[in-house]
């Protein structure tokens, strides 16, 4: 095994680890709905996270660039997950009935869904360092699932008495990319 699986696998293994702990521990799934995103979602990431790993121990041309770039956005993507559930406080799974709060500081303060930028920043280096066919179909899976819950998330908070909040917040902070 090569230092540059060593790295990769190391910061991958701390993604896996709190994306486990925040599925289980964190998120609260609470409706029909949030339960069948869970079914379909939970798939996916299973299939990007074995993929990744076969991959990643298979794998012996990665380039001390490549595995620097990709050690870099896992590194970006995980400090911005810990920096959301910090900044979150509690969450409902997305597509909860419970409104709650609109949190717009740390990483809200950012972009409007620092969770799902996460994922993806995670999906996507894994899927165009190792370029499978298995993992460009969980990927780009993962994102419909992440675009269309931020999207009906945001149209739940915006039908509800907090839309007038959410309607300022949306106005300066980008969904999944910062605004400038």
């Amino acid at each position: 095994m090569s230092l540059n699986q060593i790295l990769l696998a190391s910061a991958y293994t701390a993604i896996v680890y709190s994306l486990i702990w925040a599925r289980f521990r964190f998120f609260k799934i609470n409706n029909a709905k949030s339960k069948m995103i869970s079914y379909f979602n939970d798939p996916a990431v299973f299939v990007q996270l074995i993929f990744t790993y076969g991959l990643l121990w298979s794998a012996d041309s990665l380039t001390l660039i490549e595995t620097a770039i990709a050690v870099t956005i896992y590194s970006f993507s995980l400090g911005l997950f810990w920096w959301a559930i910090r900044s979150a406080g509690e969450l409902d799974f997305a597509s909860s009935d419970s409104k709650g709060t609109i949190v717009t500081t740390g990483a809200f303060g950012f972009v409007r869904h620092p969770f799902y930028l996460s994922y993806i920043a995670i999906w996507l280096t894994s899927t165009i360092l190792f370029n499978s066919i298995f993992l460009w179909i969980s990927c780009l899976a993962l994102i419909a699932v992440y675009l269309l819950s931020a999207k009906e998330e945001e149209k739940g908070i915006m039908s509800s008495a907090l839309s007038s909040k959410y309607s300022t917040y949306r106005e300066n902070v980008g969904m999944l990319f910062p605004k400038i």
